[in-house]
């Protein structure tokens, strides 16, 4: 199972290394110009957040969402 770890961190900043770069390429592109970046496993992913004591107070709450082949997409934000 993946789990927010160095080695997943460092393939997500992969990612939005990438898309960084896509964004800043001064290549001239089409006005509807659009791109999506993905990340594809054959494993489960388990995202866990968990607010801090202040984030805690001012009523945010510990999120757990798992990623697997019933629910296999996420748009980053969405949860």
């Amino acid at each position: 199972m993946w789990t927010i770890n160095e080695r997943f961190s460092e393939l997500v900043a992969k990612i939005l290394e990438v898309g960084n770069g896509l964004i800043n390429d001064p290549t001239p592109k089409c006005a509807n110009y659009t791109h999506e970046l993905s990340f594809v496993s054959n494993t489960d992913i388990k995202l866990n957040y968990k607010p801090s004591k202040k984030e805690k107070q001012n009523g945010k709450e510990e999120i757990t969402y798992l990623l697997n082949e019933q629910n296999s997409k996420c748009i980053y934000g969405a949860i």
